[in-house]
């Protein structure tokens, strides 16, 4: 799992550049990206065999990590002690 911190300035570079280099890292399971400004979370999961499939979180939601048993997380957890809301 591959977990980055974006800003509106870095969003389009951790989508349409880095996603197509990490998805050829062998067992990647998970490319998550956080919003630094927004109560938000995209989740590509990444596998060789299939397309990326993407996941988006906001503000109450949870997301859940195949790569880890199917772990659900929520975005309170995530931004514990981080944004306000």
């Amino acid at each position: 799992m591959i977990v980055e911190v974006s800003s509106d300035r870095t969003e389009a570079i951790d989508c349409r550049e880095k996603l197509p280099v990490y998805r050829g890292i062998p067992r990647l399971g998970v490319h998550l990206i956080v919003a630094r400004q927004l109560r938000e979370v995209t989740v590509h999961h990444c596998t060789t065999a299939a397309p990326v499939r993407r996941t988006d979180a906001q503000r109450q939601d949870s997301v859940q990590l195949d790569c880890l048993d199917a772990f659900a997380v929520t975005l309170n957890a995530i931004y514990q002690d981080g944004l306000a809301g």
